[in-house]
């Protein structure tokens, strides 16, 4: 019997670490990626309504698996360090994998759009 409940509470710790860990990613990065600059407020689309709208929707979602999972003392403990660990690698890769993330992803590159034919060819009536 303890090889069981062993094996269903470090299941239970994983999912929730992975749960936390995506929630605490996906809210953090979510925040850039709902910007009023993209929406048109005149038309009702205000970014702050719908991002609170949505992380109370993503907290519902992270709380109603998490507290299934009924998890206390050091498997809680354990869950929390490894979702903490995860959210901090992912989010620090994403600071330096080259998405400028932290400039609303603006191009760095130098990349200009250019004419697929130089010099552009001239239609003539034959």
């Amino acid at each position: 019997k303890k090889g069981k409940k062993e094996k269903k509470e470090k299941f239970a710790s994983q999912t929730y670490a992975m749960v936390d860990a995506a929630y605490e990613v996906i809210t953090t990065l979510g925040q850039t990626l709902l910007n009023q600059k993209y929406l048109e407020i005149e038309n009702g689309e205000n970014a702050t309504e719908r991002m609170n709208l949505l992380m109370d929707e993503a907290l519902s979602l992270r709380d109603s698996f998490v507290d299934e999972l009924q998890l206390m003392n050091s498997p809680l403990s354990v869950a929390q360090g490894v979702s903490s660990t995860v959210t901090s690698a992912i989010l620090a890769k994403v600071k330096v994998d080259g998405s400028n993330y932290e400039d609303d992803f603006a191009d760095t590159s130098g990349y200009a759009v250019r004419e697929m034919f130089d010099p552009v060819p001239e239609i003539t009536n034959p």
